[in-house]
């Protein structure tokens, strides 16, 4: 009976990803610079179960701004030719198939939008990613693969 039940238990813990920890999406953009012939990547890890509250407070007397519960983390990796940074940020919704990314460091914001487009038996292969990235001041586009 012991063996049954840590065959069972090693199967549900062993099956698949459905209950994984993180995603991880990798992305190629397009350079918004058409001179530059940089390449322009993000990785961007969505850790799924590591619910924070976001809380936005004033500096001086320490008045709530805003309150939102139970965002999940994400960071960035960004590369930009040979130059590489990262930002922590967090998801701003609960869908697994279209994700709004923010991500923050001090005053650089990159805002993310990654969408499932193409499916194969009913599993999404193809994500389309719209950023906002303020080292830019402009909108990129490009595709994603999840790793």
């Amino acid at each position: 009976m012991k063996k049954i039940f840590l065959v069972l238990l090693f199967g549900f813990l062993f099956s698949g990803n459905a209950y994984a920890e993180e995603d991880v999406y990798y992305c190629k953009l397009k350079n918004p610079y058409k001179t530059s012939k940089d390449k322009y990547e993000y990785t961007i890890i969505w850790y799924k179960w590591k619910l924070h509250n976001l809380k936005l407070e004033d500096g001086k007397n320490k008045e709530l701004i805003l309150e939102e519960p139970a965002k999940t983390k994400a960071s960035i990796k960004v590369k930009k030719g040979e130059e590489e940074y990262s930002y922590n940020g967090f998801k701003n919704n609960m869908s697994d198939l279209e994700h709004y990314f923010v991500f923050i460091d001090g005053a650089n914001i990159i805002y993310a939008y990654v969408e499932a487009t193409k499916f194969e038996t009913a599993k999404p292969v193809k994500w389309e990613i719209t950023s906002f990235d303020n080292a830019f001041d402009k909108i990129t586009k490009g595709t994603c693969s999840k790793l």
